[in-house]
This record gives structure tokens, sequence and C-alpha cells, in this order.
């Protein structure tokens, strides 16, 4: 019988300015997955100077979603069929952030912090 398990992770966002910035991070189980979900646990965002150091300055709109929630490795695509589950998901999220101005013209960098609920297979290698 598949068992719910829960892993946390983040997504980093390095320096970025010019609009919303994507990244991933691939979260790893011990056995395979059959299916998942991905929650927000919290978000850290700052504008930054051009060399990387904390600029201060009021948020005016930040923007933080999860775009894509995928069960994907080097061992196939996810699905029903036992020896095509992963033991990875990969997580996708979007990072914007804006002053007053609402151009996107400030660098700004930032964390995502997520859990994922995997519905595991309760065998290792996917079989019963």
């Amino acid at each position: 019988m598949p068992y719910p398990t829960v892993r946390t992770g983040k997504i980093v966002f390095e320096r970025h300015k010019g609009g919303v910035n994507k990244e991933s991070a691939t979260i790893k189980f011990d056995n395979k997955i059959i299916s998942a979900a991905t929650f927000i646990q919290g978000v850290d965002v700052k504008f930054v100077e051009e060399d990387g150091r904390k600029k201060e300055r009021p948020f005016h709109r930040l923007h933080y979603k999860i775009a894509k929630t995928e069960i994907s490795s080097s061992e196939g695509g996810g699905g029903w069929v036992p020896d095509k589950l992963s033991r990875e998901v990969t997580v996708t999220a979007e990072l914007g952030l804006r002053d007053a101005s609402l151009d996107w013209d400030d660098y700004y960098e930032g964390t995502i912090y997520v859990a994922v609920l995997a519905l595991e297979h309760p065998t290792r290698d996917g079989y019963e």
C-alpha cells in the first residue's frame, strides 16, 4: 500500500533584475514516487546592490508561486508503470520583486522554502 512522505527543500534565486525569475530544485525520496504536491513554507527575498550587498528600500510588489511539480529523473518519467517511476521530484518556482517605480530595474535575490508531499511506492524498486 502506498504511503505519504514529506520532504523539505529550498529553491535559491541568485541576484537578478529585469522581471520574474524561474528556478528549480530536486527533492529526493527513499522510494519511487507515485504522485506529489508542493507547498510553500516561506519566502525570503531582498533587494541587493550590483555587488551583492543588501539594498534598503521598501517593497511594492512581490510575486512568488510554484510553477510546476514534476516526478522526473534519469530513471525515466513518472506514471503508473513501476519500472518508470522515479525517486526524485523537481519543483519549479517563480520569484519577482519590484519597488514603487513598478519597473524591474533593481537587483533582488531570495529563497522559496518548500515542502513536497509525495505518495511513495512501498518497495524501493516499485514492485510489490
